[in-house]
């Protein structure tokens, strides 16, 4: 019988498999073993650096510079980019750009924004406060996501 459900648990792709009675110490193992899977590809992840990102529009691709880009804005479920000299409408939604950009210097400070941590040359105290990016545009930072964004910058 206990066969029958290890087949299941490996053709499910199962990360551990207990038999009962569950044993305290087996337990624990097929945590710490769960655990350090998960670490090790998270690491894997945040190993990779973007040095480029594309960015489609109605006609085009763009492969835009890392570099190149101030912050992004949410609008409704499009994704603006600005840029050093020019701004990009795009349709996917920020959250999408948040997960490819968040291990290449890039913090969600807002629901509706993702900076680039290079360009933000001030930050104005307050409940949320707001940021000022190098190029004068005032950024506000909400109040949950505010001790994680000073965090970033050590």
């Amino acid at each position: 019988m206990c066969a029958k459900y290890a087949k299941e648990a490996l053709n499910s792709h199962a990360a551990y498999y207990i038999l009962k009675p569950i044993s305290i110490d087996e337990l624990i193992k097929a945590v710490d073993y769960v655990k350090n899977k998960l670490l090790e590809k998270i690491i894997k992840q945040s190993s990779v650096v973007l040095t480029k990102i594309a960015i489609a529009d109605n006609s085009s691709i763009d492969f835009i510079d890392l570099d190149d880009i101030l912050y992004c804005k949410a609008k409704d479920n499009y994704t603006e980019f600005v840029l050093k000299d020019k701004k990009i409408l795009t349709s996917k939604s920020l959250k999408k750009y948040d997960d490819k950009l968040k291990w290449s210097g890039f913090i969600r400070i807002h629901r509706s924004f993702l900076v680039n941590i290079k360009y933000v040359k001030k930050y104005f105290k307050g409940s949320g406060g707001y940021v000022i990016m190098s190029n004068g545009d005032m950024i506000n930072v909400s109040n949950n996501r505010k001790e994680y964004f000073l965090n970033s910058f050590g």
